[in-house]
């Protein structure tokens, strides 16, 4: 019996040593109502310090997620890591990194600033003056490594020629007239397992209202913990050559501030990625999107 109990005190140990270097999460809203509370916790911001100079959480400081690894930090805890909420960095990765540390204790913030800026108390460090622009775009291969879980929006155009008919693919770079009709980016999602397809803004609005409208809804309990609002992580796709500029800054003034553009459009998805006529390639560098000249070769 001794070899057993012995045994399963090691485990227990080991177990418990495991559970406190896991990184939790915490909501924008639990976030806001402790630091309302005047608890004290220390946040990391762990964008680049060009988006940290543009608007962060109050009180933050800037490691970006590039150096964090290797910095010579104190022990801090409790500590709140986050980024833009955009899947880009692996904050939870992180933050279970650091956890290794003695006298660590941080968690990774859900929906990053993005789901801060989404609450209708929050507040955020701005400077003065005019910024660039800032829409992103993701890689396909980079939506396929993302494991948090998408919205993906089918914004195309329906093609006129597609109507009434029952062609079981539409053409490259339009949406199917069919609802039922088999198509590429519908495909994926499905493939994918926690992708959402939503063919149009309309759905998009229908199963994920923006927070400002939840908001609306909820009426506060005393006693019962803050809803959670973290706005869905969206994808719009569009077809090749398409501008969504424009729909990004309508959802964002809507109250989506989670949203990004699939770089190349429908045809990154059917060419899984691939080099391909009208294709977008090289690194996607915040708010601008290198492009190649189309290619004179056919597109399977």
């Amino acid at each position: 019996m001794k070899p057993s109990i012995v045994s399963t005190a090691i485990a227990g140990v080991l177990a418990h040593a495991v559970l406190t270097q896991s990184a939790g999460a915490i909501t924008a809203a639990d976030l806001s109502a402790k630091l309302a509370a005047g608890q004290l916790i220390h946040l990391i911001d762990l964008r680049p310090s060009n988006r940290f100079e543009t608007g962060t959480i109050p009180g933050a400081m800037n490691v970006p997620a590039t150096i964090i690894r290797e910095k010579k930090l104190p022990p801090l805890s409790p500590v709140v890591l986050f980024d833009d909420g955009l899947g880009k960095i692996d904050v939870a990765g992180i933050a279970a990194e650091l956890n290794k540390r003695p006298g660590w204790k941080a968690e990774a913030l859900e929906g990053g600033f993005s789901a801060w800026q989404a609450l209708a108390s929050a507040t955020a460090t701005s400077s003065k003056g005019l910024h660039n622009e800032e829409i992103q775009h993701i890689t396909y291969q980079d939506l396929t490594d993302l494991k948090d879980p998408v919205v993906m929006v089918d914004v195309r155009q329906v093609d006129p020629a597609t109507t009434g008919k029952t062609a079981t693919k539409a053409a490259l770079g339009k949406k199917p007239a069919n609802a039922s009709t088999p198509d590429t980016v519908s495909g994926y999602c499905a493939k994918a397992g926690n992708r959402e397809y939503k063919r149009g803004l309309d759905e998009l609005r229908r199963s994920h209202e923006p927070p400002a409208k939840m908001r609306s809804k909820t009426i506060p309990r005393p006693g019962r913990a803050a809803p959670d609002n973290t706005p869905p992580l969206v994808v719009l796709v569009g077809a090749v050559g398409d501008d969504l500029r424009e729909t990004v800054r309508r959802l964002r003034s809507e109250g989506y501030t989670r949203v990004m553009i699939l770089a190349g459009g429908d045809e990154a998805i059917l060419l899984e990625g691939k080099p391909g006529k009208g294709r977008m390639s090289g690194p996607i560098i915040e708010g601008k999107v290198p492009t190649t000249e189309p290619s004179t070769s056919a597109t399977p």
